[in-house]
């Protein structure tokens, strides 16, 4: 799978299988923005945004800074 400069922000980074699909889109060539409730390392050049997903206005403010980092998304 090639995903070289996709830009993905996927919920849950911070462990179990969000953590393991950021890591694999990493390694498939994506831009990856991790988001999670807990602040954690997913990987080598990955950027990182705590935010709640129950809370719409903390998910809406999170998009915004994922796409402000990575000048949008396509994933």
């Amino acid at each position: 799978m090639n995903l070289s400069g996709k830009r993905i922000l996927i919920t849950g980074a911070a462990s179990g299988l969000g953590r393991a699909a950021a890591t694999a889109l990493q390694k498939a060539g994506a831009l990856v923005v991790g988001l999670d409730k807990n602040s954690v390392a997913v990987g080598e050049g990955m950027r990182f945004i705590v935010a709640d997903v129950r809370d719409a206005l903390g998910i809406a403010a999170a998009v915004e800074q994922a796409v402000s980092r990575l000048g949008g998304l396509d994933i």
